[in-house]
């Protein structure tokens, strides 16, 4: 279960990494369609803030797995299945959540 947890964890990273690229071009050709006008400094505005809320996921991810590596007990595991749960891959906390005290020493 801990290595199904970080595959899904690395999966998750790539693909909020894969719709930053998305978010990232849809800014340049939303400024490049519209040019100057206040409506493409809105949406540029709005792709740039959706494009932060992307950031999280894949920090939490990282921050994740290393911690994943090494946790020991039973409440520091519970820990990272909340935060994953909340931010960044629901299966993958959930599978943290139902691992047992022999996942851990692995």
């Amino acid at each position: 279960m801990k290595l199904a947890s970080k595959i899904l964890i690395i999966i998750s990273i790539c693909f909020y990494g894969f719709l930053m690229l998305l978010v990232l071009l849809g800014a340049m050709a939303s400024c490049s369609l519209i040019g100057n006008s206040s409506i493409g400094s809105i949406l540029f505005i709005t792709y740039f803030i959706y494009m932060i809320f992307l950031c999280a996921p894949i920090i939490v991810g990282s921050i994740a797995l290393k911690k994943l590596s090494n946790a020991t007990s039973r409440q520091e595991l519970t820990a990272i299945a909340i935060v994953t749960l909340i931010l960044c891959n629901l299966v993958s906390g959930i599978l943290m959540l139902c691992m047992k005290d022999e996942d851990l020493l692995k």
